[in-house]
């Protein structure tokens, strides 16, 4: 505790008991989690967890875990009214929910296959152009060079 009272001391900053806890794996002796819980006086918090809004796990990959990124994306798209922007202005708001997602989250951890065709689904209804190719809704555009020059 001493570490985490000179943190206080040289930053300025207070500690919150109530929004702290730590994690130790559900093997750990109980004994010890009873020591940490009575020396720090924080919780003992359970895994999975969010750290900044991403599902924080020590097992595996679970696409439960990716539900919230999924949620995001959906929302962001559903505001809009797909049906009455042109394809440019769509290909626009793809390319910006895409680039608004924090990118050191999907470099950091690696989503699940689930994940990533899940995204491309509905990216797919949101241009409304999908077929399945090996049971998979992919999003096909055929471009006219003129179009491409507007």
């Amino acid at each position: 505790m001493e570490v985490l009272l000179n943190y206080q001391i040289v930053s300025g900053q207070r500690m919150n008991r109530d929004k702290s806890c730590f994690y130790m794996y559900k093997t750990c002796a109980m004994s010890l989690v009873q020591d940490v819980t009575k020396i720090t006086s924080f919780t003992i918090g359970e895994f999975p967890f969010k750290y900044l809004g991403y599902p924080i796990f020590h097992s595996r990959k679970k696409k439960a875990y990716y539900n919230d990124l999924i949620n995001k994306v959906k929302d962001r798209l559903q505001n809009r009214k797909g049906k009455l922007m042109s394809f440019g202005d769509k290909v626009v708001l793809i390319n910006s929910v895409v680039q608004s997602m924090p990118m050191y989250f999907l470099s950091a951890m690696v989503p699940t296959k689930y994940t990533i065709q899940e995204l491309h689904r509905i990216f797919a209804r949101f241009y409304g152009v999908t077929m399945k190719i090996k049971g998979i809704d992919c999003y096909i555009q055929y471009f006219a060079h003129s179009d491409i020059l507007r």
